[in-house]
């Protein structure tokens, strides 16, 4: 068998393998040009063959939805609080430092955030708003940084600034029902725009424990200064719906407010 006669041979057995697999009616047509040697010579060998070729077929179907009850996806984005007992003398304070105000009505559940949250269960101390928290050799330098992307439901970004405000309006005001105590820092410094650190007057391995792990109750809660700097902290009461307080980090906001039920909305 020459060696022209072979690589056609070659050539129509590759198309027809191809063409097995190929369902479409419509042909087209396709030249292969093969450059062989044969006895000494370089040749060209030209086969011109027909080929099937792919077809696509669009198709529309019609898919039925169903209808979409808008009321209920409405209340899809809220949670109500109902409190039968122990309602909170004043339903429209949200100062968490005021003795006055309660947090078990939804606002320690679904707007106020912690630092850390403390796992009762397993004993671990989990990261919530900041991302770390760490000490040096001997426990009298601590250093804690924020998560990157924290911000306040105002779209303000909550940072090292509000952690400095919050701690040093706790250490000022005595009055305050705050469970941090910061009578052993010596110095707070801003260390960039997410971390801030302490400096003890003695060596403390329970600094963090004690001042910004939350466990089931009363917690450090960081305050936005953009709202806070120029009030009257021990009377003010961070309400006021037309300026869309009060503000915190949380995924809920406030939505109304009664004696014994209160509704927060979900903030996407």
């Amino acid at each position: 068998m020459s060696k022209k006669l072979f690589v056609t041979l070659a050539v129509f057995a590759i198309l027809a393998f191809a063409l097995s697999a190929c369902a479409t009616p419509e042909p087209e047509t396709i030249t292969i040009v093969e450059t062989v040697v044969v006895e000494g010579e370089v040749q060209e060998v030209v086969v011109t063959v027909e080929v099937e070729k792919e077809v696509i077929v669009e198709k529309e179907v019609v898919v039925e939805v169903e209808a979409v009850d808008e009321a209920e996806l409405e209340r899809q984005k809220t949670v109500i609080f109902d409190i039968d007992e122990e309602a909170p003398a004043d339903p429209n304070n949200y100062n968490p430092y005021s003795g006055a105000a309660r947090q078990h009505h939804g606002p320690m559940q679904s707007m106020m955030e912690p630092l850390f949250i403390g796992n009762l269960a397993t004993g671990e101390t989990m990261p919530w708003l900041a991302e770390s928290m760490t000490p040096n050799e001997d426990y009298t330098v601590w250093t804690l940084t924020l998560r990157e992307g924290t911000m306040w439901s105002d779209g303000e970004v909550l940072d090292a600034d509000d952690l400095l405000f919050t701690i040093n309006l706790i250490s000022e005001n005595p009055e305050f029902t705050a469970r941090s105590d910061f009578s052993s820092v010596d110095s707070l410094e801003k260390v960039d725009d997410r971390s801030v650190q302490f400096t003890l007057a003695e060596a403390n391995q329970r600094f963090l424990l004690d001042n910004f792990v939350v466990t089931t109750g009363e917690s450090f809660h960081t305050l936005p200064e953009h709202i806070w700097a120029d009030q009257d902290p021990l009377t003010f009461t961070n309400y006021d719906p037309d300026q869309g307080w009060p503000v915190f980090s949380g995924p809920y906001t406030l939505l109304s407010t009664s004696d014994n039920e209160f509704v927060f909305e979900r903030d996407d």
